[in-house]
């Protein structure tokens, strides 16, 4: 992965060649591992049969992960690496996975006004849900997951690179410039040449914010993505949106946005008109915290066809109970194919999770997942989980000064 080698390099050395002023940083290293073990259905696919379901299957899996926090007056580097070694039992057609995730984001002040920031994200796996679910590491900032090749038992290899230069006009209005790059790759084969395509993403984007009280905020941007694929059409978008944040009494936010992107096949004829929409809701009401969001996104490209107009809604929940914390999450999606797209691709997916921390570094927990996409032909799938995690976790391993 030379790409992500070398943007870890460039990292490193703009995180340690910038001055630091007056000598002062820290640097704390930190590390969990989880240990985790539970039941599964078997999934079963071929080049001409869709996947379904088996009989139930344990299987166990280990999950360390390892993040290095480098902050220093003006600026600050942060690190994060997971692994995931994941075998099922009495099967040899579907002896498991392993899975890697890095994340790196350097953010430095560039004077009074300017800013600065560079943040590369990497996956690789071919279950990036269950891979969140099962560590406790949170999906990587960036990466779309909406499409996995799970029922082929495949490796996906994602790595999105994000430039972001952001302007202070005053106290409260901002000016920020962003790039970005995203690749996707299924790797060689006859199921995935096939099938899937290997593609880019090559997006620049301006945005104006202003805020125009505590929490209360407007925002007008534009942005332009180039999508190169290598076994369908090329396209090119483009879109406006505004969108405003605002306080909804005293424990509630909201935000909302609206736009409209012009999609155009590249080479030859071909192009539509879409709207794009964003509603999110949130709420805390005692120990429980709600989020409710819908999304349609007239140009998004899901990792399967080209590009997709892609209508989603999400709810989120969690709350404390003494030291018993609860979660549970839960998201459906459409995907309906645009231009020469004819695919329609639809799921759901749902978790939820308890835990009890025994003591301030060790935490046990249990939980389940579900998650199905329906309308690809042989990606079809439908996966359960049910499973028990011991875990450790310490965020303060070492500090350097």
């Amino acid at each position: 992965m030379p790409f992500f080698r070398g943007a870890l390099g460039a990292l490193l050395l703009l995180a340690f060649a910038f001055p630091a002023h007056g000598r002062q940083s820290e640097s704390i290293l930190g590390t969990s591992v989880n240990l985790t073990g539970g039941a599964t259905n078997r999934l079963q696919s071929s080049s001409s049969q869709p996947a379904g379901n088996g009989l139930s299957t344990a299987f166990y899996g280990v999950y360390p992960s390892l993040s290095l926090t480098s902050m220093r007056r003006s600026s600050s580097l942060r690190a994060n690496y997971g692994f995931g070694f994941n075998r099922r039992l009495g099967t040899s057609r579907q002896p498991g996975s392993d899975s890697h995730t890095a994340s790196l984001n350097f953010s430095t002040a560039l004077g009074p006004r300017w800013s600065a920031g560079l943040e590369d994200s990497l996956t690789v796996t071919g279950d990036l849900g269950t891979f969140s679910a099962l560590s406790g590491v949170s999906s990587v900032q960036g990466i779309n997951s909406l499409f996995s090749p799970v029922a082929t038992g495949r490796s996906l290899r994602t790595n999105r690179v994000d430039g972001d230069l952001t302007w202070a006009l005053d106290q409260n209005s901002s000016v920020s410039f962003r790039v970005a790059h995203n690749l996707r790759k299924y790797g060689s084969g006859a199921l995935s040449s096939g099938f899937l395509s290997d593609q880019q993403q090559y997006q620049g984007s301006v945005t104006f914010q202003q805020r125009l009280g505590v929490g209360d905020s407007w925002s007008l941007g534009y942005t332009s993505t180039y999508f190169d694929r290598k076994n369908s059409t090329d396209t090119l978008s483009q879109s406006a949106q505004a969108g405003y944040a605002l306080h909804v009494g005293r424990d509630m936010t909201m935000h909302i946005s609206a736009g409209l992107s012009q999609v155009n096949n590249q080479g030859s004829s071909g192009g539509y008109l879409g709207y794009d929409a964003t509603a999110l809701l949130e709420k805390t009401l005692v120990s429980n915290r709600f989020s409710v969001g819908y999304t349609q996104d007239s140009k998004e490209s899901i990792g399967i066809g080209s590009n997709f107009t892609t209508r989603r809604a999400t709810l989120d929940w969690d709350r404390a109970f003494g030291k018993i914390t609860a979660s549970a999450s839960a998201s459906v999606y459409d995907s309906k194919g645009t231009l020469n797209n004819g695919l329609r691709v639809r799921g759901v997916r749902a978790s939820g999770n308890v835990g009890y921390p025994i003591t301030r570094t060790l935490s046990i927990s249990g939980g389940a997942t579900y998650q199905s996409t329906r309308k690809t032909g042989i990606f079809d799938f439908t996966q359960e989980r049910v499973f028990f995690s011991l875990r450790y976790s310490e965020p303060n391993l070492k500090r350097f000064h």
